[in-house]
Order: structure tokens, then sequence, then C-alpha cells
């Protein structure tokens, strides 16, 4: 039986969408929010240069 790191391949997943986070926005909702503090995504999506991690429910016209 082959041993799989969850957590690594989720982050190298959202490593590989890098160019589409750069200088983003980022909205998660409540589930993924859940998530990705789970797996310790948000200092990644940083990295990657997302300009903000927001709450999808708490969207608003003055985020942008």
């Amino acid at each position: 039986m082959v041993a799989v790191d969850l957590i690594a391949s989720c982050q190298d997943s959202i490593g590989q969408i890098g160019d589409e986070i750069a200088d983003a926005l980022v909205y998660l909702d409540a589930g993924t929010l859940e998530a990705f503090q789970f797996i310790g995504a948000f200092p990644l999506l940083l990295e990657l240069g997302a300009r903000a991690v927001c709450s999808l429910e708490s969207t608003s016209p003055l985020d942008a």
C-alpha cells in the first residue's frame, strides 16, 4: 500500500494555479476556509501573491 501525503498534495495543487492567484483577492466559502486552515494553505496563498483572503459570505462591492 502506498502512503499519500494529502496535505502536500493539496498544497501542490494550489501552487499550480499560482499565476491566477498573484495580485488577486481570493474569496473562500466557509467550508473551503476550514479546509485551508487544516492544510495550512493561507501562508501559501500569500506567498503566491494573493492580495487578501476574504470570506465569500462577507463579500462587499467595496472589496475591490
